[in-house]
């Protein structure tokens, strides 16, 4: 029996700014922007640095260590869609604090 494939959720709307990031959370990736100027990291993605409005911006992939301080599920009704609740309407939103290494 073969192994089966998972499912990749989908893609939001993409920006040039937002682009590398969405990319890499499809290979199970997470990644922050640094600023090439002054070190900071900063998320989210922005057209400048939030610290030295620099457009020196890269990409730096996190050590995926931290601690998550609340985490929320909810589901979005749409009347335009389906109005079933399905993975599509689900939401998550997470208070997080990232180590750096």
């Amino acid at each position: 029996m073969a192994a089966q494939e998972k499912e990749a959720w989908p893609l939001p709307d993409m920006s040039l700014v937002d682009r590398p990031f969405w990319e890499e959370v499809q290979k199970g990736n997470l990644v922050l922007q640094k600023c090439q100027d002054c070190g900071r990291l900063q998320y989210l993605p922005r057209p400048v640095c939030v610290n030295c409005f620099s457009r020196n911006l890269g990409w730096q992939k996190s050590s995926g260590t931290g601690s998550i301080y609340s985490n929320l599920l909810y589901y979005r009704y749409s009347r335009t869609k389906s109005p079933r609740l399905n993975k599509e309407s689900a939401r998550n939103r997470s208070a997080y604090h990232l180590c750096r290494h």
